[in-house]
């Protein structure tokens, strides 16, 4: 409504009050519900008004305008329920009916939050991959999840389509590796079996995890295999103190002149992982494809170099 006009409709609502109060002959519980509707008619705007200039704190804002107008919304309740039941049974059931389209997406987020916190799933900071997307788990509450990419990027996705889809998890609890390890050296006396014996249990009580994740690449057909180990070895070297774990990888020849490579990270925290993969990944084309890469640089830092002399009025 345009300022000008408010003082104008506010005169007509102290009018039609006046009015119902003194000369509508109406019942006394329906002059007063009418009277009290237009009181808090036109004092919510200023008091709401009111509230927003004395309390800064836009939580404490929204509850108290909230309440305004859940009790504004109360006296009109109970204006429709004296003027006709049937009308009021109406309304209400209208408003129900809309209230449960409107939140049915959100009721369905909570259930599925709910069942996904009570069984544990996934946990905060495990690697999973959902909906196409791969990140590590940030946050989850009863309405969505929150993953962080590889490439920094936070998702949010709503729980229904979380909770619905395929889920991979790359983290897990480290009771295989400690079983490895066992089997590997053989616990061959007393004082071993009880050292690896506290060492399960520490890790059952403390819930270590291991992410163990996978990717796949591709590189042209036309590297030698002894240049390829060599140059994955040397970035292997590098990052194994940065993994927990030396990284791994397996050859698979696919057509089209491209070699598929699989390789396997292993580490004791996600966010490791997620960290140094693009430099991992950098470092392996560098190191396979360095000829390529650099070709021609030397060439151009000397052009670079020349044209600077030569701006610098130098011969």
């Amino acid at each position: 409504m345009k300022k000008y006009f408010y003082p104008i409709y506010l005169l007509i609502l102290i009018v039609i009050g006046t009015w119902v109060y003194l000369y509508s002959g109406l019942e006394p519980i329906l002059i007063n519900l009418i009277v009290i509707n237009i009181v808090i008619y036109l004092i919510r705007v200023p008091l709401i008004n009111l509230v927003g200039y004395i309390v800064r704190k836009r939580v404490i804002q929204v509850f108290l305008s909230a309440v305004i107008n859940i009790i504004w919304g109360f006296f009109i309740f109970m204006l429709i329920f004296v003027i006709s039941t049937a009308l009021f049974i109406a309304i209400i059931s209208y408003i129900l009916v809309a209230i449960s389209f409107t939140l049915k997406d959100i009721i369905n987020n909570i259930t599925a939050g709910a069942i996904m916190l009570t069984s544990e799933q996934f946990e905060l900071g495990d690697l999973i991959e959902t909906n196409d997307i791969q990140g590590i788990v940030k946050n989850v509450d009863l309405s969505h999840t929150r993953l962080r990419e590889f490439d920094g990027v936070s998702v949010i996705l709503p729980n229904n389509i979380v909770y619905g889809s395929k889920l991979v998890k790359f983290s897990h609890e480290r009771y295989g590796m400690i079983k490895e390890e066992a089997d590997a050296h053989k616990i061959e006396n007393e004082k071993a079996y009880m050292k690896y014996m506290k060492k399960l249990e520490k890790l059952i009580s403390e819930k270590e995890k291991v992410t163990r994740y996978v990717k796949t690449i591709e590189i042209l057909d036309n590297i030698p295999p002894t240049q390829l180990y060599s140059s994955l070895n040397a970035v292997f070297d590098v990052y194994e103190a940065k993994f927990d774990y030396r990284p791994e990888f397996a050859i698979d020849i696919t057509n089209y002149g491209r070699i598929r490579i699989f390789l396997y990270l292993i580490s004791d925290n996600a966010t490791d992982i997620l960290t140094n993969f693009d430099a991992f990944l950098r470092d392996i084309s560098y190191e396979i494809y360095s000829d390529r890469i650099f070709e021609g640089w030397e060439a151009y830092k000397d052009q670079k170099i020349n044209l600077k002399v030569n701006k610098g009025g130098v011969s």
